[in-house]
């Protein structure tokens, strides 16, 4: 009888070529996707960076398993049948590439976070700094004046990095070689935007006139440049994390709020006055 093997391998070879060719194209797909986020995230926009993490995690994220189990499977099958495939070294590069950026993906992060990390950590900036101003106030037994507050509360910063959001318009990447006084000097020049704001209604006001410090702001999110001093119309144009925005309070406490729970405001809004002045008492 004819020896027809020939005829019936040929198209398993072009099956398998096929898939290894395919988990090739998923590594290299995903891996350029990681790369993309990891190198590059630097100099995108963050709705830019955002639209590519969703790429990711929809889209590159399934190529990835879908390059190591079709190029192992592709491997193992042309092993059991001691056969070579051209095809085994796109299999072997897809399982290559989709291995190094699942690895990646989880030794070297994703640089800024997705929304809700990004969100927690200015949160966490927020507290810092009503914090820092409560320092200030220990030592003085007032806020800090409205049109200086930065300037006056610069000493009493702990953390430096606290003054920039990490959800900015463009992401800034403060390096060793680069100090926080260079960042300040900029957003002075207005080169720019600075990130946070102060209740302009506690300049220069004595704790012990205060009512209800958990409910009066004192810090809150802002992009009005350095020293900026205000209330709610000083609110980044569109909200910065998940429609919402995070205030620092009197009290030392911060918390995120929605925009639409603050803007109009309702009993459950957070307090911008910090009641009668000591002169009107």
């Amino acid at each position: 009888m004819p020896d027809h093997s020939d005829a019936v391998q040929l198209p398993i070879r072009r099956r398998l070529s096929l898939l290894a060719a395919l988990a090739f194209g998923a590594g290299l797909v995903t891996f350029g996707t990681f790369e993309g986020i990891a190198v590059r995230g630097s100099g995108l926009s963050v709705k830019s960076y955002d639209a590519l993490l969703r790429t990711w995690e929809t889209v590159a994220l399934p190529l990835t398993f879908l390059a190591v189990l079709v190029g192992i499977a592709g491997v193992v099958v042309v092993a059991a049948n001691r056969r070579t495939v051209w095809g085994i070294w796109f299999a072997l590069a897809g399982v290559a590439l989709g291995v190094a950026s699942a690895v990646l993906s989880n030794v070297a992060g994703i640089p800024l976070g997705r929304p809700s990390e990004r969100k927690a950590e200015c949160l966490a900036h927020v507290k810092d700094l009503a914090a820092d101003l409560g320092m200030y106030l220990a030592d003085w037994d007032r806020f800090p004046p409205s049109d200086t507050w930065e300037d006056v509360a610069k000493p009493y910063w702990r953390h430096e990095s606290s003054i920039l959001c990490p959800d900015m318009v463009r992401v800034r990447v403060v390096t060793e070689k680069e100090s926080y006084e260079q960042l300040v000097d900029e957003i002075k020049a207005g080169k720019w935007p600075g990130s946070y704001a102060y209740n302009s209604a506690l300049g220069g006001r004595a704790w012990q006139s205060v009512q209800g410090a958990e409910q009066v702001v004192c810090v809150f999110e802002s992009d009005r440049g350095w020293n900026a001093a205000g209330g709610p119309e000083l609110l980044p144009k569109e909200p910065r994390h998940l429609g919402g925005d995070n205030y620092g309070f009197v009290d030392g406490h911060a918390k995120w709020y929605s925009r639409q729970s603050v803007i109009p405001p309702t009993e459950h809004s957070p307090r911008w006055s910090p009641g009668p002045t000591e002169e009107s008492r």
